[in-house]
């Protein structure tokens, strides 16, 4: 429709997913196939718990700085190279993304 061009869906969903935005509508959201659980970056959790764990073993922590993104060689996995870790990281920490994986995060 006219009336929604140029709404930044994308964000609008981001915040829904991270924010709480929205909450009130949760049922009308899941009634329309509205997944919670997809996160914003496009990697899976599987994929950022790989790269977590392969952080963790070359630096021996998990302190990855904001700007860090997988670089492209041999010693990291072929299909992470160029993942933003870093965004990633501080979109977990200060955006409860994958919050759904705390568990994980938190061994």
């Amino acid at each position: 429709p006219e009336d929604l061009w140029g709404m930044k869906l994308g964000f609008a969903v981001y915040n829904i997913r991270n924010n709480g935005t929205y909450s009130t509508h949760r049922a009308e959201l899941e009634e329309m196939g509205f997944d919670f659980d997809a996160q914003s970056t496009g990697h899976g959790w599987e994929n950022v718990k790989r790269a977590l764990l392969a952080y963790k073993s070359f630096h021996g922590d998990l302190l990855v700085r904001q700007g860090f993104v997988i670089p492209e060689n041999a010693d990291w996995p072929e299909d992470l190279w160029g993942m933003k870790l870093g965004l990633t990281i501080y979109s977990i920490r200060n955006h409860g993304a994958y919050c759904t994986y705390k568990d994980d995060l938190e061994q």
